[in-house]
């Protein structure tokens, strides 16, 4: 048996109790489906932060840093180094018990989760009892805080940026998904641009066409197999890509087929991590993926100590970069059929 008196300071995350007795007190709670809270510190206790990045669509990649979350990264790390927190960069896998045992001795004492993360990597964060905060992705089943970039809004500006040019067949180029509805889901931040695209095309009166939307993983072989069937499948003069590296990979492939951007089809991503370096220049939506890692750290040192105040997330606003990879429709302007 164990009293009330040793469970309620397990919950209250005391320090008086064996680990043993602690670790039985947290199994029974699993099997009553409770979820033990996070141990609240303080800024003043906080003095290492785990910068934890996941991939929910990408789970054979060791390595998955790039510009995107280098540039959150480094956010992040101005900031720790703001407040003398040691920040510490890891790439963790989809895997529930090995995310559980290779943070149970890192010692870390608050945590951000950066990218897109299934359930399991999730409650395996949550398992270290250490205020967690999210950044690029929410969690439809714990109320934690987060920050988010402004996916919907930017993903509905950058095709009525197309419309405005005269353009109604407007490819969406990301994933990953089974389908138009189906895996995209799994990763919130595509979600919205990809509902941004939608929300776009029907404000304007225009048809959504199944056979625009291409699914990939966003890696550089995904988009080529994604944009060669769009070519095989159907006419168009725009693509809206889910991403600066899904567009510029796109591009490639236009560029072989002998399809010209932006003269027969205009190309617009989203990120502003590659765009000034390709060929055409990238139109795309600027994400201020700095001030996302510096929040995130601040949302960390600064977390609610009241039971009443409850988590929320803020979500910055994007912003429309016009390149050279747009230009107005014209009667010449398509992407014929291959």
């Amino acid at each position: 048996m164990v009293s009330a008196g040793t469970v309620s300071r397990v919950l209250n995350h005391s320090d008086n109790v064996d680990e043993a007795l602690r670790e039985r007190v947290r199994k029974a709670a699993d099997q009553l489906g409770y979820r033990l809270p996070p141990r609240r510190n303080s800024a003043a206790d906080v003095r290492s932060i785990g910068f934890l990045l996941s991939n929910a669509y990408l789970r054979n990649r060791e390595d998955l840093m790039t510009p995107f979350w280098a540039r959150i990264l480094h956010g992040a790390e101005e900031e720790a180094a703001r407040h003398a927190v040691a920040l510490h960069y890891r790439t963790i896998g989809p895997d529930r018990a090995e995310v559980r045992r290779n943070l149970r001795s890192a010692g870390l004492d608050a945590v951000m989760l950066v990218g897109s993360a299934t359930e399991d990597v999730l409650e395996a964060v949550l398992a270290l009892d250490v205020p967690t905060a999210l950044v690029d992705f929410t969690s439809q089943h714990h109320a934690l805080p987060a920050v988010l970039s402004d996916g919907l809004d930017g993903g509905q500006v950058a095709v009525e940026h197309l419309l405005a040019r005269g353009h109604r067949r407007i490819a969406f180029v990301g994933g990953p998904m089974s389908d138009p509805e189906a895996g995209i889901r799994s990763v919130p931040a595509l979600q919205h641009r990809y509902l941004g695209y939608r929300i776009a095309l029907a404000a304007a009166g225009v048809r959504l066409d199944p056979a625009l939307v291409a699914a990939c993983d966003l890696q550089p072989e995904g988009v080529t197999e994604a944009t060669e069937a769009l070519l095989e499948r159907t006419d168009f003069t725009a693509m809206f890509c889910a991403n600066d590296q899904t567009a510029v990979a796109a591009m490639r492939v236009l560029g072989r087929r002998g399809v010209r951007v932006p003269q027969d089809v205009s190309v617009i991503g989203f990120d502003d991590d590659l765009a000034a370096h390709s060929i055409p220049a990238l139109t795309t939506m600027s994400v201020p993926k700095e001030a996302m890692g510096r929040l995130g750290v601040r949302r960390l040192l600064h977390a609610p100590d009241g039971p009443d105040e409850q988590p929320y997330t803020i979500t910055l606003p994007v912003e429309l970069v016009a390149r050279d990879s747009v230009a107005d429709r014209t009667e010449d302007s398509h992407a014929p059929r291959h």
